[in-house]
């Protein structure tokens, strides 16, 4: 191996390691498995785009209100970053209706609000479904265009490994 090749690998394995770091740290911070997310359809637009990174804030369900952008974990394996747009409290949990700002309807119809082992009908999305809350300042999400792009073109298996 080449003494160019050998450096090259090394900067590789270097940014490995960093990018593992900040993830740990954000997971730590943030208080969720999931502190970054990129955004991989247009179901949120205007709000969010394809391709924008989002950072996910771990909260508990009493902290969501309607109108947050909220993370969960899909019964399909993917994550889904949709909006609040009703809250159910029954026995003792809450359920989350969601729905993408550009779909005509709620989640319902992916088939979200559902026992995802059982397929019982639930109410919404149940609460330990959720990862987090889209991290915002004034009521505007912070994210940062393009750079979801990297990850969902470099891990794309990731989204349909099962949760």
């Amino acid at each position: 191996m080449s003494d160019k090749a050998k450096k090259e690998a090394w900067e590789w394995i270097k940014a490995i390691v960093e990018a593992i770091i900040i993830l740990t740290v954000l997971k730590f911070a943030l208080r969720t498995e999931i502190p970054i997310a990129a955004v991989a359809s247009g179901s949120m637009l205007p709000t969010l785009e394809r391709g924008d990174l989002v950072f996910v804030m771990g909260t508990s369900p009493k902290d969501v209100h309607v109108g947050d952008i909220i993370v969960y974990h899909s019964c399909q394996g993917p994550f889904i970053i949709h909006r609040v747009i009703a809250i159910k409290y029954v026995n003792g949990t809450y359920y989350f209706v969601t729905k993408g700002d550009d779909n005509p309807g709620t989640d319902y119809w992916l088939g979200q609000f559902v026992n995802c082992k059982t397929g019982q009908p639930l109410p919404g999305v149940p609460q330990w479904r959720v990862a987090g809350k889209v991290v915002t300042v004034g009521g505007y999400v912070i994210k940062i265009p393009y750079l979801g792009y990297v990850a969902l073109l470099a891990f794309p298996f990731l989204w349909w490994l099962p949760r």
